[in-house]
């Protein structure tokens, strides 16, 4: 753990706990099973294995994930987060990877397949060129996200607020290339 500013952290262990409250940490580690707390602003943090758990509720945050079956959450205004794993194993719900980020002005991209992305901070940006099996964006949020017509990779656009797209509603995208509402039971 740390608690002073400017720190370095790294690790190349499973399972690995990692926590951090000070402002300009650099987390690094490369194991799988790790999970990693940051609390303040401009955490950086690069995590190379799967099962990762990675929050940070600090401003400016800078994540990357490259393993398979990540969960990533971020409330800090103006992260940026980026995942290429997710192509082969599955979380207990049934999905390879879930990004959500509350903060306004988040930077999204993922690469992976079948992710689960909730961007519901105001004016979030989505980038997936892997799809996506849910994807909930905020006031002024917008997204492009992969999917395949039968003959090539096509991208599909949304912008909240335009072709009935509305903030704080899950989409899929359907195999007309069209976001589709997602019709969720109450549990």
């Amino acid at each position: 753990g740390s608690t002073g500013p400017n720190s370095y952290i790294a690790s190349s262990g499973h399972h690995a706990r990692i926590a951090s409250s000070a402002c300009n940490t650099r987390i690094g580690s490369a194991g799988e099973g790790v999970k990693i707390g940051s609390s303040d602003g401009t955490a950086q943090i690069a995590i190379a294995g799967d099962s990762a758990d990675i929050f940070s509720s600090g401003e400016d945050a800078r994540i990357v994930s490259s393993g398979e079956v990540s969960q990533i959450a971020s409330s800090g205004e103006d992260a940026r987060i980026a995942t290429s794993g997710g192509t082969f194993g599955h979380l207990h719900d049934g999905y390879d990877v879930y990004i959500a980020s509350s903060g306004s002005n988040a930077r999204i991209a993922s690469a992976c397949e079948y992710a689960r992305i909730e961007a519901v901070g105001e004016n979030a940006v989505v980038a997936c060129t892997g799809g996506v099996s849910r994807l909930v964006l905020g006031e002024g949020g917008c997204a492009v996200v992969s999917w395949q017509d039968g003959t090539r990779t096509r991208f599909a656009v949304a912008y909240v607020g335009e072709n009935g797209i509305e903030a704080n509603v899950p989409y899929c995208v359907n195999s007309e290339g069209q976001f589709a509402k997602i019709e969720e039971e109450l549990q």
